[in-house]
């Protein structure tokens, strides 16, 4: 039953992501508190591939570091 619950947020959350985009905005994701995906480089490259996000924010200057590495649009929260 989780897996099937999670499999449905996921693919709602892409169709979102996907949606605003088609709309012109910008989607960042804020990496310090986004559940289930993992604060490292393959987290982000997940992100950006499967989720095609634009940017990342985070108070974490070695995210922001994998962020730039994927070629995305990154924030520095103080």
């Amino acid at each position: 039953m989780y897996e099937m619950d999670e499999a449905i947020r996921k693919k709602q959350q892409k169709a979102g992501i996907e949606e605003a985009k088609e709309q012109g905005m910008v989607v960042f994701f804020h990496m310090d508190l986004v559940e289930g995906i993992g604060k490292d480089a393959s987290g982000i490259h997940f992100a950006k591939e499967t989720l095609g996000i634009s940017g990342v924010q985070s108070t974490r200057v070695h995210i922001l570091k994998l962020a730039k590495q994927e070629k995305l649009v990154t924030v520095h929260r103080l």
